[in-house]
């Protein structure tokens, strides 16, 4: 896991290879019987498809090590910043992290906070 740095309610979780940080709301989980129900936001340091950001409301087993994308917010400016749109999750699924991903520092982030 990367050093943590702030940005509002945002902690800095992870950065890939690419300079694309990622970041946690920790004021906002919610664990329930070993489920974690989280916010992340990844901030892109180039444009993705014209976005420059995506927040994303997920669950984590932490038992199983994995999580489900509940829904996905994407924009236009930096940090989650402007007027969101909203992508629906038509058919959630458990995914689990690949090793030193990012996705892996997010999971362990969540379930040990």
């Amino acid at each position: 896991m990367c050093s943590a740095g702030s940005w509002a309610e945002w902690t800095e979780v992870s950065e890939d290879t690419t300079g694309t940080k990622v970041y946690v709301d920790f004021d906002k989980i919610h664990k329930i019987d070993g489920f974690a129900y989280y916010w992340s936001l990844t901030d892109f340091l180039e444009p993705a498809y014209e976005l420059l950001s995506v927040k994303m409301y997920a669950a984590a087993d932490c038992k199983a090590f994995r999580f489900m994308q509940v829904s996905l917010l994407v924009y236009k400016l930096p940090m989650a910043e402007g007027e969101a749109i909203l992508t629906s999750i038509p058919d959630p699924k458990w995914n689990y992290a690949p090793p030193d991903s990012v996705l892996e520092d997010i999971l362990e982030a969540v379930c040990a906070h």
